[in-house]
């Protein structure tokens, strides 16, 4: 996702750099930290003890929103861009045959699960925002991704 949110950004804004390939983001953070790199893009949990120490900056944040993790922090909308929306998210799956009484029954179980305080609490402290939705809500997502990230990847230019 960090490679997608960079390209995205590159064919917004008409912008050129050079693209290294690290292999993960632990190489990553090492790259930007040891200045072989002057930019990253990433999630804010394996960069926020770094941005704690004042080693790193950020500069926006790619979420259609302010995280509460960093409020200062201006999103990339603010910023000028208007629609750029990167959050990542993650999501549960069943087979396509499962019956819809289960899937609404795990879907009501794991969004009361993660808006619990307890698991509330530790996933905004890694800086992600808690939402929860439907089963519906989800299929159109992932369509909507997959139509983006589609023309993302199309137009990427070596």
């Amino acid at each position: 996702m960090p490679y997608l949110a960079t390209e995205l950004f590159l064919q917004e804004t008409g912008t050129r750099m050079v693209h290294i390939g690290y292999k993960g983001g632990g190489p990553a953070v090492i790259g930007i930290l040891s200045g072989e790199t002057q930019l990253l893009f990433n999630s804010t949990a394996p960069l926020r003890p770094h941005v704690v120490a004042g080693r790193l900056r950020p500069i926006a944040v790619t979420a259609p929103k302010r995280l509460d993790l960093y409020p200062e922090v201006p999103t990339l909308i603010e910023s000028g861009l208007p629609g750029f929306d990167t959050k990542v998210w993650f999501a549960a799956f069943a087979p396509a045959q499962t019956p819809k009484e289960l899937v609404q029954k795990l879907n009501e179980d794991m969004v009361k699960a993660i808006h619990s305080p307890a698991v509330r609490n530790n996933l905004e402290q890694q800086g992600n925002t808690v939402e929860g939705g439907t089963p519906e809500e989800l299929a159109r997502l992932v369509k909507t991704d997959f139509a983006r990230w589609s023309r993302v990847i199309k137009n990427i230019k070596d």
